[in-house]
């Protein structure tokens, strides 16, 4: 198991660690390795449900260089 840390204690140009299995199982378990480069970063998009209602969801982000491919986002993120 790994102890939770806490997000707000995190700094910029901290190193980040992202584990995932990026482009579906030929590749589980792949380790990729980068810094951190911003905090709270914005990102909004809009979606129209089928009565034609819009919504804008902005979530805040955590922006590394780390390489993040289809399939890993969403996997564990640590720092060190």
């Amino acid at each position: 198991p790994v102890k939770l840390g806490n997000s707000d204690a995190l700094q910029v140009g901290d190193w980040a660690i992202c584990i995932g299995n990026p482009l579906g199982e030929e590749f589980s378990g792949t380790v990729t390795s980068g810094i951190v480069s911003a905090l709270n970063r914005s990102v909004s998009s809009t979606n129209t449900d089928k009565y034609g209602r819009r919504e804008t969801v902005t979530n805040t982000m955590i922006q590394t260089d780390a390489a993040i491919n289809n399939g890993n986002s969403g996997g564990g993120m640590f720092s060190v």
